[in-house]
């Protein structure tokens, strides 16, 4: 299914980004010293694209969804920094709240269909019952594919085939169909 996000939309994530990486691209930069403010700047654009677009993609599935968040702050920026574990979605259905968790990757990445997280995340060392992943495919801000919905304890996270020592994967022909 396909949804087109509106030139509004695409705009309000871009700004997202570009501020967000203001706020936060020293502590980043300290974390990997090879990561250009532009490289930041469109990881958090797509994953605020990715946000909107599985709320989009659920909404038409007549679910209940928080609407993504796009407050721009210090505080908030604080709080996502150390705590990148955040919810990027609230869903409720029978009258339960899911926690969906969104990750993408651009559809040209060198390894296909695989998700990273960083090693040592709550959400992948002990999740929740109620937590869930949203594993999607960046084409473009018009085409995101939501590849997978799958509940969290599912995945069964490895090391990457990059080496990335302080990543972990999950790869898309691992996971339950």
């Amino acid at each position: 299914m396909q949804f087109k996000l509106s030139d509004s939309e695409i705009g309000k994530c871009y700004r997202f980004a570009y501020h967000v990486t203001k706020q936060t691209d020293k502590y980043y930069k300290r974390r990997n010293e090879y990561a250009s403010t532009e490289k930041l700047i469109s990881d958090n654009f797509i994953a605020k694209l990715s946000e909107l677009y599985v709320f989009y993609f659920l909404s038409s599935k007549d679910y209940v969804c928080s609407y993504p968040d796009f407050r721009i702050n210090e505080n908030n920026t604080e709080r996502r920094i150390k705590y990148s574990n955040d919810i990027d979605l609230l869903v409720f259905k029978n009258e339960k709240q899911l926690n969906i968790h969104i990750k993408c990757v651009r559809f040209d990445s060198p390894v296909k269909d695989s998700w990273l997280v960083q090693k040592n995340n709550s959400i992948v060392e002990s999740p929740k019952e109620n937590d869930f992943f949203a594993l999607c495919v960046f084409h473009s801000p018009e085409k995101i594919e939501v590849k997978k919905i799958i509940k969290a304890n599912k995945i069964k996270w490895k090391k990457t085939k990059m080496k990335l020592d302080t990543k972990r994967a999950c790869y898309l022909n691992d996971l339950e169909v």
